[in-house]
């Protein structure tokens, strides 16, 4: 796809996704400008040689002249707030930066006559699933703030649709995990957060003061109903975005909206066993209580994806994610991101 050289602008590319996509794209001949606020911290921030601009999304009339004088044939709308346990605490904030920030970049979309786009969404529209897997034709009933306001800026992007012609895909990525390693080295990029990053440092290093929590459903029993994640590699949800946008730029008619993940749940307690087994260490665990607006399990179907773009997962497998953050920890080459 790199022979025809395009020009891309990425929202939120100095982040954690953000910047597994923007290194894919411009692997493949891109030129790739990045605009973000740099508020979420421990992203890889503005890089030699990068074309970046720093600003906020919100700034319709800042926006609408960078796409004035860039005349970026896509958009890949990364930037937000994606962490749902913080919505239930700043349901405002969340509003404010995702449905507002998206309101904007499309007003300013529309004034410079851009018409592609493609947002990063997320699972957490589907709520907690009694089944614990979903397809996109699943019914979307969030069950957090984060969930609530996707739905809405999803809504957004259909309705803009019908409203001046905005050609739209919406991926609904599942819980990242994992780096290139050209990415990892960066100072301050966020390569082991979440889930596996906070599982590696309690295995590597052993401190039964800060174990791994193992969030559980049940309410009696060590491990009574332990959640179980989709986890995909980052490089993987990085190729969706890509492969998305291979259709676009050929004039393929895609569905508004397609889940990315890996496709199979993993048990946190399996995790924890796995990572007992990779590090030969007494990993400290211990059983807490599922988040607000947590599912106890939840996987997606990604074979529409797969069908309409041939894109698969190739490094979403929970062992070899797992043993490299391991690998990472024990080297000490990250930073550990904040609230981790």
């Amino acid at each position: 796809m790199g022979h025809r050289v395009g020009h891309l602008l990425v929202t939120g590319g100095a982040g954690y996704l953000g910047s597994h996509v923007v290194l894919r794209l411009q692997r493949s001949g891109f030129r790739v400008t990045v605009v973000d606020d740099l508020s979420s911290g421990g992203g890889a921030g503005e890089r030699p040689g990068d074309p970046f601009v720093r600003m906020d999304v919100r700034d319709r009339a800042a926006m609408a002249a960078l796409l004035s004088r860039l005349k970026p044939e896509a958009v890949i709308h990364l930037a937000g707030r994606h962490r749902l346990d913080v919505s239930f605490e700043e349901p405002e904030v969340c509003a404010e930066v995702n449905l507002g920030g998206t309101a904007c970049l499309l007003s300013a979309m529309r004034e410079a006559g851009a018409s592609r786009l493609i947002l990063a969404s997320g699972l957490c529209v589907y709520g907690c699933p009694p089944s614990g897997r979903v397809a996109e034709g699943s019914p979307r009933m969030p069950s957090s703030p984060l969930g609530r306001v996707m739905v809405a800026v999803e809504q957004l992007l259909e309705d803009a649709g019908q409203a001046f012609g905005l050609k739209s895909v919406i991926l609904r990525v599942a819980h990242l995990a994992g780096a290139e390693e050209e990415l990892a080295q960066r100072e301050g990029c966020e390569c082991w957060g979440g889930v596996v990053g906070r599982l590696a440092r309690a295995a590597v290093r052993g401190d039964r003061a800060r174990p791994f929590v193992v969030p559980c459903a049940g309410d009696q029993g060590q491990w009574n109903r332990p959640q179980a994640l989709d986890l995909l590699h980052v490089s993987d949800a990085a190729a969706a975005f890509e492969a998305v946008l291979a259709r676009l730029r050929a004039g393929s008619h895609l569905p508004v909206a397609f889940n990315v993940a890996s496709g199979k749940a993993i048990s946190l307690v399996e995790l924890v066993e796995m990572a007992r087994e990779l590090s030969g260490l007494p990993v400290p665990a211990v059983r807490g209580p599922l988040g607000r607006g947590e599912a106890e399990s939840l996987e997606a179907d990604s074979r529409l994806l797969t069908e309409r773009t041939g894109w698969s997962p190739k490094r979403s497998w929970a062992r070899e994610i797992l043993a490299s953050a391991l690998e990472w920890e024990r080297r000490g080459v990250h930073k550990a991101p904040v609230g981790s």
